[in-house]
């Protein structure tokens, strides 16, 4: 059984896809559709001979006379076919993923599977991570297991230290999380820190009372939410990250730092963090991000939407305007596949979509390929773009 709040909660992720990152403050209130009103959505949702009728009434449309009529109400921007196909990319992806992520029969009904898919099913990912204990013992963690130490315990899959004791030592442990993985720490003083696939941390096992608090991003992608100063003896909190340096007082923010970009992005959800690097430093803002491009002397600071940077937090992808080639790449540490471009001026086509980390990636393939610009092939995992 399908649950209303998580209706609630993609429509207003996929609906601020739409309005380009804007909020929508009605999907934020749960009883501006009424219980009853809820109940019988979910009832239909649930309800197959619903969703066998349904099928039926789409079956008797014709679709050409319909698009037609569609065509003679939209605007389309006077530029070059590429161009056009471009933005029919983004209404495809957009509307398909937001019919089939919920429930998955009958609608999967609805796509058509492609052949050179071959049927191959590719798993999301899941909580596991390694834990490297300071004598270099290694832990694997994943769902439906246990763990207990001295330091910590696993629940949830969430790895919770214990809170910190007066210590004159630091201990240190890694956490590193595989690709098609993911995972949640909560550290001795309280800061909570969700890793995405293929990241790696360094962190002491509990922190000196009144001494910098200091954490280090090896490499890959997290997301922090740092416990105020005033709560730790006035210690500042820095996240060390190979070419840059935060320190932080009490705030929320995201830090996408894999090796293969050459390129940081740190954007703050809230509170207030300074980022100092060998060439400057700046102050960030909420709703700002920084980008640390390597060989470029000053940061970038640009204004975005900080959803569409954390929403792999919240379990989803959102892309707004992003190469094929990035899109991919984002999906391929999650998926755990490899990706080849055939073709390679392909990799530079733009899109604009939200899917749920846990639908399947067919799903999205299926709905690109309906733009006529790209195809997919599947082979041991790995997918193929032609």
């Amino acid at each position: 059984m399908i649950d209303f709040k998580e209706i609630l909660e993609y429509s207003r992720k996929l609906s601020e896809g739409f309005l380009k990152g804007k909020k929508n403050k009605l999907l934020k209130k749960e009883h501006f559709i009424s219980v009853e009103d809820q109940e019988n959505l979910l009832n239909d949702l649930n309800d197959k001979s619903y969703w066998a009728e349904r099928e039926k009434n789409l079956a008797q449309i014709d679709t050409d006379i319909a698009w037609k009529n569609i065509q003679t109400r939209i605007h389309i921007p006077q530029t070059n076919k590429r161009n056009y196909w471009r933005y029919a990319a983004a209404a495809v992806v957009l509307f398909g993923l937001g019919l089939g992520s919920y429930y998955y029969s009958p609608w999967d009904s609805f796509f058509q599977v492609n052949k050179n898919l071959n049927h191959q099913i590719i798993v999301s990912g899941s909580d596991k991570a390694v834990l490297t204990l300071e004598d270099g013992n290694e832990i694997e963690l994943a769902e439906n297991t246990s763990f207990s130490s001295k330091d910590a315990n696993l629940a949830d899959n969430n790895l919770l230290y214990n809170p910190q004791e007066t210590t004159s030592e630091v201990r240190y442990n890694t956490l590193t999380v595989p690709r098609g993985g993911k995972f949640q720490v909560q550290l001795a003083d309280g800061t909570r820190v969700w890793l995405n696939a293929d990241t790696q941390i360094k962190y002491p096992v509990s922190f000196i009372p009144g001494k910098t608090r200091e954490v280090e991003l090896v490499y890959g992608e997290v997301y922090f939410e740092v416990t105020d100063s005033k709560l730790n003896d006035g210690s500042p909190f820095i996240v060390n990250q190979n070419r840059q340096k935060i320190e932080v007082l009490g705030t929320e923010f995201n830090i996408n730092a894999y090796t293969e970009n050459n390129l940081i992005y740190t954007t703050l959800v809230e509170g207030s963090i300074a980022i100092n690097t060998s060439r400057s430093s700046s102050i960030l803002k909420p709703g700002q991000q920084a980008i640390n491009k390597a060989g470029i002397n000053d940061l970038e600071i640009i204004s975005v939407e900080t959803s569409y940077a954390t929403a792999w937090k919240d379990g989803f992808f959102m892309f707004q305007d992003e190469t094929l080639s990035k899109m991919m790449q984002q999906l391929s540490r999650w998926y755990d596949v490899k990706v080849e471009f055939l073709s390679t001026e392909k990799q530079h086509y733009t899109f604009s979509g939200s899917l749920k980390r846990t639908d399947r990636i067919e799903k999205l393939l299926n709905n690109l390929e309906l733009t006529g610009e790209v195809e997919f092939e599947i082979k041991d995992k790995t997918i193929m773009i032609k």
